[in-house]
């Protein structure tokens, strides 16, 4: 006896775990309780990984409020079967905390960073987030897979599962709502067996436009 913890209980297991998709929970950059499992970000990308969070996260509960709060449809509101983390590439966190520190600077102090959704498909052949055990696809067509790796990209603005485009309302650029009940309208192309897949994004708000 060492003394020292361990992920597994023993190289078969982390073998297994390496072959389908797994890292080891203390790799996911926050308390391993709060984990329930890791899967690693897509072969030859930058380092990056997806956490299903346990029932312990402190802000497990305040999301699955958020998305009952935000349901604005008459329907009943969908119950989250569970959450998944993504822990982005240092490169893609990077910018995004130097556009922040940016945006406080040219504001003064006023940039506001809140969390809103967004609703996208997945490839037909990907379950990612639909079945726990499957781990983020490798087709570069895959809306849900290609977020986790790089975060949004402009280029990719309007362009669904497959390829295909759809109209943009207001232009070129990353769609996203405080209504759950709004995004969810477009993850229909997620859907598995009646299970969606929908992000809830950490977002900046600079200067505003209203419409009516």
């Amino acid at each position: 006896n060492t003394g020292l913890t361990h992920d597994y209980c023993g190289r078969t297991h982390a073998v297994k775990a390496r072959a389908l998709g797994l890292m080891p929970p203390s790799d996911a950059g926050i308390n391993p309780e709060w984990v329930n499992r890791v899967f690693r970000g897509r072969p030859g990308e930058p380092k990056y990984c997806i956490s299903e969070l346990t029932t312990q996260h402190p802000k497990l509960e305040g999301i699955k409020q958020q998305v009952a709060a935000g349901w604005e449809h008459p329907t009943p509101c969908p119950t989250v079967l569970r959450v998944f983390q993504v822990r982005n590439a240092v490169e893609v966190w990077n910018k995004y905390s130097s556009r922040r520190a940016q945006m406080n600077d040219e504001l003064m102090g006023g940039e506001q960073e809140v969390r809103r959704f967004h609703g996208t498909g997945l490839a037909p052949g990907c379950s990612f987030g639909v079945d726990q055990n499957a781990p983020p696809c490798t087709d570069k067509s895959c809306s849900v897979c290609n977020i986790c790796e790089h975060s949004f990209r402009l280029t990719h603005a309007g362009m669904g599962p497959g390829g295909q485009r759809m109209a943009l309302r207001y232009g070129s650029g990353i769609y996203l709502s405080r209504s759950s009940s709004k995004a969810n309208d477009y993850a229909g192309q997620s859907d598995r067996r009646g299970v969606r897949v929908m992000f809830l994004c950490k977002v900046l708000l600079g200067s505003e436009f209203a419409t009516r």
